[in-house]
């Protein structure tokens, strides 16, 4: 029992306890603070060239504690372990992204939460001089990948917070922002954003095989999802790098007629009788280039996931 003083030689943008040590954040370094085997307190440099742009990016998830630093987000243990500048950032995906995000708010206007059933975090890059329109936020999420896992990202757009704070009331969890008018909102639940269609866009980069130089004709598509409900996809495709003489087939609409569930997990009701828990949505496609990038775009509708795709194609040889 008792309090203490120690001087830790920067200006302290937070403090906060992780496993054994109590981390101590500052702009261009961080440091930690122990406990001696006298049983005093000591503080040590964890490490002197990294710092922390806003105290409120610090979030524990995934067995990692991350921070935004003024080169991506970086979790501790990499930090810690490797001390490498590109190696220990876990945002090296979306660092162009992360580096406009940043240079367009003040630090101290950014927010963070965890989702913690879905391994997840969510930053809010929000200034009240901006329009809902150019407003955006960094999405992050663990998933299991064959090398054991790896972070995914996304961007949202229109979510404007003055802060963001999640936890669990009798065993629901709780996703709540407050905005710059007063109100408090809470995610994860519905499928409207206060009532406005949610629009979700997933884009693949251009892909050609490994052979850039061969015409491939693509046949069809088959989309692997994991829905929340019923939903509808609008699946277009362009080729060759975007290349404006190389015209592209029209969209298409793969519409998903509901999800089952387990008897016993659900609510009765709510899912579809004989229905797959995973849908596969299928359609064919016509076109052909030497690469090729699909964007599946939805506007309201129920929540899913894109868990993968796979296309059908045939070699047509070089030109």
């Amino acid at each position: 029992s008792g309090a203490g003083q120690i001087s830790a030689g920067m200006e302290v943008l937070r403090i906060y306890p992780f496993r054994d040590k109590l981390f101590v954040f500052g702009r261009d370094q961080i440091k930690y603070i122990y406990v001696t085997d006298s049983g005093s307190f000591g503080l040590k440099d964890f490490t002197t060239n990294i710092g922390c742009l806003a105290p409120d990016s610090i979030l524990e998830v995934g067995g990692d504690l991350i921070f935004l630093s003024p080169d991506g987000i970086r979790p501790i243990s990499a930090t810690d372990r490797i001390g490498d500048f590109e190696i220990a950032s876990i945002s090296k995906k979306i660092q162009g992204d992360i580096k406009s995000l940043i240079n367009s708010v003040d630090p101290s206007e950014i927010d963070g939460l965890v989702i913690r059933g879905k391994s997840q975090f969510r930053y809010f890059f929000s200034d009240t001089s901006l329009s809902d329109d150019k407003v955006y936020g960094v999405i992050g999420a663990i998933k299991s990948s064959g090398d054991g896992v790896d972070w995914e990202y996304g961007l949202t757009l229109g979510i404007k917070v003055s802060c963001a704070y999640s936890g669990y009331v009798d065993n629901t969890e709780y996703v709540l922002h407050g905005t710059h008018d007063g109100k408090v909102m809470r995610q994860e639940s519905g499928s409207t954003f206060n009532g406005t269609d949610i629009l979700s866009i997933y884009s693949t980069p251009y892909i050609d095989f490994g052979t850039p130089s061969i015409r491939k004709t693509l046949q069809s598509v088959k989309l692997f999802t994991k829905p929340e409900g019923t939903f509808t996809l609008t699946l277009s495709a362009r080729y060759d790098w975007a290349d404006p003489d190389v015209l592209g087939p029209s969209d298409r609409n793969m519409e998903s007629g509901g999800f089952g569930g387990a008897y016993g997990s659900f609510v009765y009701g709510s899912g579809t009788y004989g229905g797959a828990s995973d849908p596969i949505l299928f359609t064919n496609i016509t076109g052909s280039g030497k690469s090729y990038k699909l964007t599946i775009s939805s506007t309201g509708g129920a929540s899913y996931s894109m868990q993968g795709f796979v296309v059908v194609y045939e070699e047509n040889g070089y030109r």
